[in-house]
């Protein structure tokens, strides 16, 4: 496996998951940059001015890891744990005249 602390970041703009309060200028949010010369790989961050030159450096397979375990450990619902109510996704609807 490579390792992730020897790439860089790449040139673009940091992906901001933002939550967990009112939103405004102290906004938190984790952020993803993918790595320079990995398939799925990132530098993940935090935008609190304590985080800032922090990061932890993860494979998406870890990431993607870390999210399950995390929802089901807080008992929130994932999409993939329940199938969408109609095959293109929308809710299902009773009134038949609209979907013609």
């Amino acid at each position: 496996m490579q390792n992730l602390y020897e790439l860089s970041a790449a040139d673009t703009p940091a992906k901001k998951w933002c939550g967990g309060n009112l939103g405004g200028d102290n906004e938190t949010c984790l952020t993803t940059v993918p790595l320079v010369a990995a398939v799925d790989a990132f530098a993940v961050g935090d935008s609190k001015s304590e985080g800032r030159g922090h990061e932890l450096r993860m494979t998406g397979a870890e990431l993607d890891a870390f999210a399950i375990e995390w929802a089901r450990n807080r008992s929130l619902a994932l999409w993939a744990d329940r199938p969408p109510a109609h095959p293109t996704g929308r809710p299902p609807t009773t009134d038949a005249h609209r979907l013609r």
